[in-house]
């Protein structure tokens, strides 16, 4: 299946890049209906993609996955990139999952609007006057960032 394929190369790249090497990472794959009725409904009986259970105490975390809800996916990277962060800030969740899913939710897109300012650095870059300039295009705003020579 090529989006399972899709999905456990994100992982492998995701999981470096987000410094989670030393933890114990179980990633299960699922596409029996009647187990994805009984481990992906949510509290309003939608589906969810995945569910990931962590301890931060032992560095352990499962990640299980939804596999034919992903065939809708069309950013696998920045589901993938959601679920790991859930892992990173697991100790910090208090009451609920309501505050954690924002969290990881802004955290995921700082990630990648982060990676995509990585890829555009080359276009980005101006020589005026002994001066390196590069104009960030921000939500509300621009802003200049400069380094002396």
């Amino acid at each position: 299946m090529a989006k399972k394929k899709a999905i456990k190369k994100a992982f492998d790249k995701w999981i470096t890049r987000l410094g989670l090497r030393w933890w114990k990472l179980t990633i299960r794959y699922y596409d029996d209906p009647g187990e994805i009725i009984s481990r992906f409904r949510h509290d309003d009986d939608l589906l969810v993609l995945a569910r990931t259970y962590a301890d931060w105490r032992y560095l352990q975390a499962t990640i299980d996955i939804n596999l034919p809800a992903w065939k809708e996916v069309k950013d696998v990277d920045e589901a993938v990139i959601h679920e790991l962060v859930h892992v990173l800030v697991n100790e910090m969740r208090e009451g609920g999952m309501t505050h954690e899913e924002r969290v990881v939710t802004l955290v995921t897109k700082a990630i990648l609007w982060a990676v995509d300012m990585e890829r555009q650095d080359a276009n980005r870059f101006t020589n005026e006057s002994g001066l390196w300039t590069q104009d960030i295009n921000c939500f509300s705003g621009t802003a200049t960032v400069e380094k002396a020579e």
